[in-house]
């Protein structure tokens, strides 16, 4: 047995709805199991024959039919839901996943108005997502482990393999079943459904994939579509990393003038590296900040926006603003208590009527946190 357990694909966003999503699947599975209602399972089942239903076509997603079916889809879901998620977020991946799976279920009872029978299950929606992920990290590979008795072994493959063996898979089952609604037809309509809204975000450039997706590596011989923004001025030229304190803090200047926000981190970093303890200019501490979290370095950020604050004196008109704002990044980091650290002494009546409601949310948050006993994340 095969047993896919993640991804080394790079992650920008953390996998809420994947975990929301097998969270309602697993819960409606345990549900209707209790209720032992047929006719309930009926109605929230894809039905076939009986004219349009489009609120089946929601329903029958978080739908199984066992236990064996209801695992095999959630680990399916889970390391896929990793790449797509990870890449554009929780509120598009949710309207990826449920526009794929909704639009998959609307085809089917068309195609089976004339016919008995139904469907359930959240596969067609995966398969979706597999295409998506097939195509945007094709070369990223999935870790499984191979069980076989009491011998388990671990492995990876890369995703654009993974996804090609199930499609084959899923071909030769349409092809030998001797009729035309199969499992792994249906796979196909999720399939199809998923590659063209995949292809969709790459050609209108509503995903970054960084040059590693099917079409630019297509595009480049099976390299990656490497993009460097032109300068204004040409940079500095300098070792890597700088050399001396003056010479490192010359490059961040001119790398943020120019926007080049991901090279002013790596300077930052190999500076710091190379020049051992460091104190980085107080005017570049929050730019750099700004640039950590254009990059997704919540880490880094943190610790910038930290370094300002203690270092800035109390009444420094960005000192407020910058201890919020490091308070959201600590929530996101899971550190309540940092965040609640982060906020002491802060007072509303010096915030306007936003940053007061974000002042607010920011402590009712990390309250909840704090009350529902969760580990927090160093």
């Amino acid at each position: 047995m095969f047993v896919p357990t993640g991804t080394d694909a790079p992650l920008y966003h953390r996998p809420w709805a994947t975990g929301t999503l097998i969270v309602l699947c697993s819960a409606t599975w345990i549900a209707v199991t209790m209720a032992n209602n047929d006719h309930l399972a009926t109605m929230l089942c894809l039905e076939y024959g009986h004219g349009l239903k489009p609120w089946q076509w929601l329903t029958s997603l978080f739908m199984h039919a066992g236990l064996i079916h209801l695992l095999g889809n959630m680990v399916f879901l889970w390391v896929f839901g990793l790449v797509v998620e990870g890449k554009v977020g929780w509120l598009r991946f949710l309207a990826i996943y449920l526009g794929i799976g909704m639009g998959e279920c609307a085809v089917e009872q068309v195609m089976m108005l004339g016919s008995d029978g139904g469907s359930l299950g959240a596969s067609s929606a995966i398969s979706g997502i597999m295409a998506i992920a097939a195509l945007w990290a094709p070369r990223n590979e999935i870790d499984f482990v191979w069980i076989w008795s009491v011998m388990v072994k671990p492995f990876a493959v890369a995703i654009g393999w993974v996804v090609a063996l199930y499609v084959a898979l899923d071909v030769w089952d349409a092809l030998t079943s001797g009729h035309l609604m199969t499992t792994g037809f249906l796979h196909q309509l999720g399939i199809g459904i998923g590659a063209t809204v995949g292809y969709g975000m790459l050609r209108t450039q509503r995903v970054d994939c960084e040059g590693w997706d099917l079409l630019s590596l297509w595009r480049n011989h099976g390299e990656p579509a490497l993009q460097h923004k032109a300068p204004v001025h040409p940079a500095p030229s300098l070792p890597e990393p700088p050399a001396s304190v003056e010479q490192a803090e010359s490059a961040l200047r001119a790398l943020l003038n120019q926007g080049r926000q991901q090279e002013a981190i790596e300077i930052l970093a190999g500076a710091k590296r190379r020049l051992g303890p460091w104190t980085v200019p107080l005017d570049l501490l929050l730019p750099l900040a700004q640039a950590a979290r254009a990059l997704g370095d919540e880490e880094d950020e943190a610790r910038l926006l930290q370094d300002f604050i203690s270092r800035c004196r109390s009444h420094h008109p960005s000192r407020d603003a910058s201890a919020l704002r490091l308070a959201e990044v600590q929530l996101l980091r899971q550190r309540p208590s940092a965040a609640l650290e982060a906020l002491a002494g802060m007072s509303k009546r010096q915030l306007d009527v936003s940053d007061r409601q974000r002042l607010q949310a920011c402590r009712d948050q990390a309250a909840a946190l704090i009350a529902s006993g969760a580990p927090e994340f160093h």
